[in-house]
């Protein structure tokens, strides 16, 4: 099964960052950790923006699958890991549009994400 998760920043709906996907942090090193979509956006429009704070700013994240048994892609829930938790809190971003099971997205809040987040698959680097 492919998974795939992009990740957005936008401010006002109107100036958009991304996509930002996960990547490795040693493409001849695949055991080393990887810097997830979310910290890759945040790094990014930090530094293009030169801001300290997100907070006015709204994080699309989504992930989707794609099932060879039904030859179909589907999204999937998407909640970010515990890590990428803690290092959005650092930079107070709020608003949430993130991918569901259904079939759909829902805007949610940063203690929607706090209280269902779960722990990393692997550890980043930079946070």
């Amino acid at each position: 099964m492919y998974v795939g998760f992009k990740c957005f920043i936008a401010f006002n709906n109107r100036e958009i960052y991304g996509p930002f996907q996960p990547s490795q942090a040693s493409g001849s090193d695949h055991s080393m950790p990887s810097c997830h979509a979310e910290v890759n956006a945040i790094k990014h429009v930090i530094k293009v923006k030169n801001i300290k704070s997100l907070h006015k700013a709204t994080m699309y994240i989504i992930r989707w699958s794609y099932n060879k048994n039904t030859n179909d892609w589907t999204l999937q829930n998407c909640i970010p890991c515990a890590d990428c938790v803690n290092y959005i809190k650092k930079f107070n971003i709020n608003k949430f549009v993130i991918s569901t099971n259904n079939s759909t997205f829902i805007k949610v809040n940063f203690d929607y994400i706090y209280n269902n987040t779960k722990p990393s698959t692997g550890r980043l680097y930079g946070s």
